[in-house]
């Protein structure tokens, strides 16, 4: 398991990779909660998972939002200004019961933020 000074945890599961890998995980500057994960274009065998704490967001402001897991392949498709984001794939997400986390898949590296509609 990797800590992210954030608070998020990446954790890699056994059999996620085949040799050693060095893993990079940078929190992208801005308004938007995001993260660039390297190396770039790796895959996984068996999907890692990323635990994102949500406390310190603007997340309990909204009525029924949808909180999501989202990935973007370059920092560009990030707007700071307007705190919105073009991304590529969204992923399947779980909010923890008492909405303090989100949990959600990674097969593959490059960015991820959180995203709500």
């Amino acid at each position: 398991m990797l800590r992210i000074p954030s608070g998020a945890r990446l954790v890699v599961p056994a059999g996620a990779v085949s040799a050693n890998v060095t893993f990079r995980v940078t929190q992208v500057a801005g308004s938007i909660l995001a993260y660039d994960f390297e190396p770039h274009g790796i895959t996984f065998a068996v999907p890692l998972t990323l635990e994102q704490p949500i406390n310190g967001t603007n997340f309990g402001r909204f009525t029924n939002p949808t909180i999501q897991g989202a990935y973007f392949k370059d920092v560009k498709q990030l707007n700071h200004a307007t705190g919105k984001a073009i991304v590529d794939e969204f992923r399947p997400t779980l909010l923890s019961i008492d909405k303090k986390w989100i949990r959600f898949s990674i097969d593959h590296f490059s960015g991820y933020i959180v995203a709500m509609d």
